[in-house]
């Protein structure tokens, strides 16, 4: 085991880009400077808040802290250009983010499900409480 990693009780997280499938389809071989932002912005975050990448592959990172509270800076919904610029969060936590078929919304898991402008405005809870097995998902019509 690497000397430098944290011992003891460590929080584990695991960080990936959403819809990479789609996206990878969608934009071809500029899908790779995605996925190198996405690494650098990780890595980036990490230096910052004591976390220490253990595994990538692929636009996945596998990262660990040695306290729980070391990650609560790195949580939430983050949105970035393609070309790595322009981070911004949207959320402080919150998972699970879905993109509306109009691209105007995301619904995401945050006590229960919320909703969002993309923009990150107008944030407000559409279901409390609702059974962590789902996430949010937009239906048709």
């Amino acid at each position: 085991m690497d000397p430098g990693l944290p011992r003891g009780t460590v929080t584990f997280v695991f960080s990936d880009i959403e819809g990479s499938t789609e996206l990878s389809r969608r934009h071809g071989a500029a899908y790779g400077d995605v996925r190198a932002a996405h690494r650098r912005l990780v890595r980036e975050a990490l230096g910052t808040h004591g976390g220490h990448e253990i595994d990538a592959e692929g636009d996945a990172c596998f990262i660990v802290f040695e306290r729980a509270s070391d990650d609560v800076d790195m949580a939430g919904i983050f949105v970035v250009r393609p070309d790595g610029s322009g981070l911004r969060r949207l959320t402080c936590c919150g998972d699970e983010p879905v993109w509306s078929p109009d691209g105007r919304k995301i619904a995401y898991r945050e006590d229960g499900i919320s909703v969002m402008d993309a923009s990150g405005s107008h944030q407000h809870v559409v279901v409390r409480g609702f059974p962590e097995m789902f996430g949010p998902a937009w239906g048709a019509g």
